[in-house]
């Protein structure tokens, strides 16, 4: 091989594709949701900030009859039910919409609890999925690799899990589709860094 050819010549064509998506995620401001979520119950994990909080005053602008504010630390959930109601100007039923639950998705423990609060719910029809974590160190909980644990498999125990209450939704209200979204973000390393 002679000196400066590529071992594998294939060269990557960045060009268009990545001007336009590095325009958009800069200069381009998606249009704000206008849905309406009333009557419906939606849960929201890492809900007491970034996109969890974001998404939670979101549901709750949009008419959520009730919102669950999942998070670990149960005064910064409080603090950001203060926030959402504080800044949703067109609500104003805040103390009894809008719930705060505990959970912390290091602990299956603690995620089976939170599971049987959400088949509990008259309702779920909306499950978003924010709780995330990214670890520069490499630390284990309960046998697993933390974010393995936290991130993924956790989770996905709660989506899997809240399956059978958004299918009994479902069959109670057959124009409201239930909807699962899971978050995951980069962004998330970057300001930890």
């Amino acid at each position: 091989m002679a000196q400066g050819e590529l071992e594998f010549p294939i060269e990557p064509k960045i060009g268009d594709g990545l001007r336009r998506f590095i325009y958009s995620q800069l200069f381009v401001i998606p249009k704000s949701p206008n849905h309406s979520f009333a009557g419906q119950t939606i849960v929201v994990t890492g809900a007491n900030s970034g996109l969890g909080l974001e998404s939670a005053r979101y549901f709750y602008k949009l008419g959520g009859a009730k919102l669950i504010l999942a998070v670990r630390t149960v005064s910064k959930g409080e603090a950001a039910k203060e926030d959402i109601v504080k800044t949703v100007r067109n609500r104003n039923d805040g103390i009894s919409a809008i719930e705060v639950w505990d959970v912390d998705f290091s602990s299956t423990e603690s995620v089976l609890a939170f599971i049987q609060r959400v088949k509990g719910l008259s309702r779920v029809d909306v499950l978003l999925c924010n709780a995330g974590v990214n670890f520069k160190q490499y630390q284990l909980d309960e046998g697993i690799e933390r974010s393995m644990q936290i991130n993924v498999l956790n989770t996905f125990l709660l989506a899997l899990s809240s399956l059978p209450k958004m299918r009994q939704t479902k069959a109670q209200f057959p124009d409201s589709p239930p909807h699962i979204t899971i978050i995951m973000t980069f962004a998330a390393s970057l300001a930890a860094n």
